[in-house]
């Protein structure tokens, strides 16, 4: 019996040096990005300036909900299927796990930017199912999902920059 081990190097990408005024420390974050996107397939983004209170708040508050009893009310009244717009909690083996012939092994809660009416040209587009007597989930998930996406639209960019996609 043989073993055989890895060592598994994560490349760090460092959101910040992006935007230095040091143009090397730049020309060198994005030769490691591409690296990371053509090669490695993976990377581990660092100093995207995001507080770190934010991130627990949702993962404490995520635990929270997620510890619920499937059959709680305040989870249940969050189940997507009283959302018209796909918004929600979705019980384990609900989720879909998007390979053919699986099923998820996770419970979701599918939320978007707010908004009030269901898009009519997008009916899969509308308000999000919170649960009831828990603002404090709302608000903690909700500025998570809104930092994060503001990280994305910036590493979007990088990421058609530093690949030559058009944007």
């Amino acid at each position: 019996l043989s073993i055989v081990l890895f060592k598994f190097v994560m490349k760090k990408i460092s959101l910040k040096n992006f935007f230095s005024e040091d143009l090397n420390m730049r020309s060198i974050e994005m030769k490691k990005l591409k690296t990371a996107l053509t090669e490695d397939c993976y990377f581990l983004l660092i100093d995207h300036g995001i507080n770190p209170s934010v991130i627990d708040s949702a993962y404490d508050q995520s635990k929270l909900f997620h510890s619920l009893n499937e059959d709680d009310p305040i989870k249940q009244a969050t189940h997507y299927r009283h959302a018209k717009s796909g918004r929600g909690w979705s019980p384990c083996g609900e989720e879909p796990a998007y390979s053919e012939g699986t099923k998820a092994t996770c419970s979701a809660f599918d939320m978007c930017h707010e908004i009030d009416d269901i898009d009519e040209e997008f009916k899969n587009y509308g308000p999000n199912l919170w649960p009831p007597e828990m603002p404090i989930f709302k608000k903690a998930i909700y500025n998570y999902f809104l930092e994060f996406t503001n990280i994305e639209k910036k590493l979007a960019s990088i990421i058609e920059e530093t690949l030559g996609i058009k944007k």
